[in-house]
């Protein structure tokens, strides 16, 4: 074993005797080996990137939250005593590298102002080969990704009752928690009905819960289990009021359907009805009896009865928005077509669509960067032996990439970091079940 700082040694210990002690306490040993203390500096990181608070004197501490989390991932490293040496962690940090260096030159030679901000986003490349590859070391722990999926599942389930627990008190516009987590974008029940949970962003928020709900779905032990867990992401991202994610719910539905049916008609129509009538019922509720209640999500009837995309308001606000975006791009010189020519006091910094944001932040150099990250996550996922995980990760790099047209992704922090974490653990299981 290498050698640690005396207070990982420490750390390590106290956590055996905690474990050993409960053990005993039920009348058997259950000792703490290092992979398990790796995998509970892993869900901290997870924990603490959704629970971080976003209001009050925490409001501007993503910075600090960064920090704190490659704090937790050097710490997971240090007690696993092990750091991935397989082909794809390596490549991811390769292409870490790469893109690092390349985010250094536009933030220090093609921009007008440099900021703190700036320097995080040149680590954040950094930030997801890591959890990735601490993933993959914890992930190797595993005796299957079978006990591994059955792992995770509660932790999902628990999370999701976290946001809901948020989510609930502000529907109900108690405001008891609006000085820890933003609720600059929340309208309760009642007006324009919108809940972000504790990400601040009601589009993220049901995005993540889309995520949530269809591995818990496509994972679910029996198809009533499967349709429960839909229907309750579907009255989430309603309550949300997130336009974006509703019109990607329904083919992602399908899609769980289509898995779990495995190749068997009878399975597939059992399960696809009642999901069908339950979404034509709900958007008959919601667009036609209670659309006063979900302003937000009833505005999508505007765009189906103007006949034409831009009938939807804030989709033509968008397009105008990316005009002038390209246009600022199309006036750079040859430097800031490769390298970006982001200025911070434009466009607010946001651009709400992922390639025009990096094209924008970072050049030409940035879109091969997120091309080349897609082909990672492919090359991945198909290495990963779970079949229904490896279709669930395929499903959702399609709704990244669909969600990519309205806001920022890739380019982002909040959407990579998942489907990061949940690649690296279950590559790792798959691998060490097959070297055994």
């Amino acid at each position: 074993m290498r050698a640690h700082p005396v207070f990982i040694e420490r750390l390590l210990q106290d956590l055996r005797v905690i474990g050993y002690s409960s053990g005993v306490a039920q009348g058997r040993t259950l000792p703490v080996g290092r992979g398990q203390v790796a995998a509970i500096f892993l869900l901290t990181a997870w924990l603490v990137f959704f629970l971080w608070p976003t209001a009050g004197a925490f409001a501007g501490t993503h910075g600090l939250k960064y920090a704190a989390l490659a704090a937790l991932l050097a710490l997971g490293y240090l007690a696993a005593d092990g750091f991935p040496t397989r082909l794809f962690p390596i490549s991811w940090l390769v292409w870490a590298l790469i893109t690092g260096i390349m985010s250094s030159f536009s933030y220090t030679v093609f921009m007008h102002e440099l900021s703190f901000g700036d320097g995080t986003y040149v680590a954040r490349p950094f930030f997801f080969a890591f959890t990735l590859g601490l993933a993959y070391v914890v992930g190797g722990w595993a005796s299957s990704p079978a006990t591994l999926t059955e792992a995770l599942r509660p932790l999902v389930i628990a999370m999701l009752l976290l946001q809901t627990g948020v989510a609930i008190t502000q529907t109900l516009g108690l405001g008891v928690l609006d000085a820890i987590y933003s609720a600059d974008k929340v309208s309760p029940f009642g007006g324009a009905l919108r809940i972000s949970g504790t990400i601040g962003n009601p589009n993220l928020f049901a995005y993540h819960i889309l995520l949530g709900i269809t591995f818990l779905a496509g994972h679910s032990s029996s198809n009533r289990g499967a349709f429960s867990w839909l229907l309750f992401g579907l009255l989430l991202v309603l309550f949300s009021g997130s336009r974006t994610v509703l019109l990607l719910f329904a083919p992602a539905a399908i899609v769980i359907i289509r898995i779990r049916s495995r190749d068997s008609f009878m399975a597939l129509l059992k399960l696809s009805i009642p999901v069908l009538a339950i979404l034509v019922l709900g958007g008959y509720l919601v667009f036609m009896i209670y659309a006063e209640y979900f302003p937000y999500i009833g505005q999508l009837v505007s765009l189906f009865g103007a006949g034409e995309i831009l009938g939807f308001r804030a989709f033509a606000l968008r397009v105008a928005h990316w005009g002038s975006v390209w246009s600022d791009i199309s006036s750079a010189n040859i430097g800031q077509w490769f390298f970006g020519r982001f200025d911070g006091t434009r466009f607010k910094g946001a651009i709400d669509n992922d390639l025009l944001f990096i094209l924008w932040r970072q050049g030409l150099i940035g879109l091969l960067s997120t091309f080349a990250w897609y082909v990672l996550a492919i090359a991945t996922i198909h290495n990963i032996r779970c079949m229904v995980t490896r279709k669930i990760l395929y499903l959702w790099l399609v709704l990244i990439v669909f969600f990519s047209i309205m806001f920022e992704s890739i380019a982002g922090w909040w959407i990579p970091f998942v489907i990061m974490m949940v690649m690296g653990i279950y590559l790792g299981a798959s691998e060490r079940s097959l070297k055994s």
